[in-house]
């Protein structure tokens, strides 16, 4: 009996054990997992400590706290001086440029090119890596200050090839113009951060509505964007398909609202065009009217197909919007309400990508903290779990000498208490025995001395 109840603890203590060894993989592959769908911050483009990102403020907002929101407590909105710093201990502009991916403003390219073509190669379409932000460079500071004194217009830092662009007001220069910082007012584009890079940092959408999401990036058509949404906004967020957006359509979701949540503008040669038409419509709605003070990011945004990066050759999937007159250049491959969004596709690189799925919303020091923490609450849990497991398993080994010091001392108390009765019955036995001798004797006594 005391083996068999030794061979039972034994095996409930080691199932104990192993209960605690799987629950414990279970507990740090939870973090884990949460930790995943907290977003890594990234960078559109690095070179040394200057990273750029892209963001949908104002020339009001604050760029400071962005940097920081974007990439992590150790960075800030670079400065001009940052710059001049660089420049002067010998860094080249060539390389800074090159790294962070600067391009010349588009309706400046012809121009560059007519003035370089006899002198230099010519600027290629494939060099202009990032799309130049509306209006302006990347925003920085000047002197610690992120706009021109007197007025809104924030500062940014732009490319210009030693040829500044007639109209452009600049507060210094460096290499004859090769960079030049200016002025200006702006919704949106791009900001050059300065700092070493937080991996802890989070990643953040620049526009969202329901499960789209829309983030900026730096890739070439050929490039994994799928990849790049997982990056920004946690593994569980994809690159939004054709399919996703028909099944919001199909399911009575409206594409005006879609529009505008995502923040999606017209093709900048087709404002006029659509500026005209809508001046012959009567109560044209302010709100869906693209050509509204600008809060909107671009006209296109890379998708998928089907699962599929690229229709045939290199050319990546985009969504338009084109608000029923598709451009005549738009090559196409499906529509939602008469032209009102289009499936088109296109080489380029850089831009906006959409994303599907549900990004995890926390403010950023939550984020970061439950980042941080997690590791420690899942290995302070596991610990909790091997030490109950412990002390469970030395109470159940202690069970079977218990149960049996119970039943030795419940046998041994009646067997006492059957002795005391035995004792109690020949006691009894015993002077029943005498009474009856000595009655016997008083009788045969009283007898003879009659």
């Amino acid at each position: 009996m005391l083996k068999r109840k030794q061979f039972i603890a034994a095996v409930l203590v080691c199932c104990i054990f192993i209960a605690a060894i799987l629950a414990s993989i279970f507990v740090l592959k939870l973090s884990k997992s949460f930790n995943d769908i907290l977003p890594i911050g990234k960078s559109l483009a690095s070179f040394q400590k200057f990273h750029v990102i892209a963001h949908d403020l104002d020339e009001m907002k604050d760029l400071q706290a962005e940097s920081k929101a974007q990439l992590g407590d150790g960075m800030r909105l670079a400065d001009w001086n940052d710059i001049v710093a660089f420049y002067e201990s010998g860094g080249s502009l060539d390389e800074f440029i090159k790294g962070l991916k600067m391009s010349i403003r588009e309706d400046m390219l012809n121009i560059f090119n007519t003035i370089k073509r006899n002198s230099e190669r010519s600027i290629q379409d494939n060099e202009q890596l990032l799309p130049y932000a509306p209006g302006s460079g990347y925003r920085i500071s000047f002197f610690g200050g992120p706009r021109l004194q007197g007025s809104n217009r924030h500062y940014f830092v732009a490319r210009h090839d030693h040829i500044k662009p007639p109209g452009f007001l600049d507060h210094d220069h460096l290499n004859n113009y090769l960079l030049t910082v200016g002025s200006w007012f702006a919704q949106g584009g791009f900001a050059l951060c300065y700092g070493e890079l937080d991996e802890n940092a989070k990643g953040n959408s620049l526009a969202s509505y329901d499960n789209f999401h829309v983030i900026g990036h730096s890739l070439n058509e050929m490039e994994d964007h799928n990849a790049e949404c997982i990056a920004q906004l946690g593994e569980d967020v994809r690159l939004a398909d054709w399919s996703d957006i028909l099944e919001y359509s199909d399911a009575g979701g409206d594409l005006t609202d879609f529009i505008i949540g995502l923040k999606m503008s017209l093709r900048d040669d087709m404002k006029a065009m659509f500026d005209i038409l809508q001046r012959s419509v009567e109560n044209v709605d302010p709100e869906v009217d693209q050509l509204q003070p600008p809060d909107l990011l671009d006209n296109q945004y890379h998708i998928s197909k089907d699962g599929n990066l690229r229709s045939q050759g290199n050319r990546h999937y985009v969504v338009g919007r084109h608000d029923h007159l598709k451009p005549d250049d738009f090559f196409e491959h499906d529509n939602l309400n008469n032209y009102q969004l289009t499936l088109g596709s296109w080489f380029g690189r850089g831009g906006y990508a959409l994303c599907y799925g549900k990004q995890l919303d926390l403010p950023i020091p939550l984020s970061k903290a439950l980042k941080s923490t997690m590791p420690i609450v899942a290995y302070l849990i596991v610990g909790c779990l091997m030490l109950f497991a412990g002390f469970l398993s030395i109470h159940i080994l202690r069970i079977p000498n218990w149960l049996i010091g119970r039943n030795a001392e419940v046998i041994k108390q009646s067997i006492e208490m059957k002795r005391n009765e035995i004792a109690g019955l020949e006691k009894l036995q015993a002077s029943i025995t005498k009474g009856e001798d000595g009655e016997s004797v008083d009788d045969v006594d009283t007898e003879s001395n009659e």
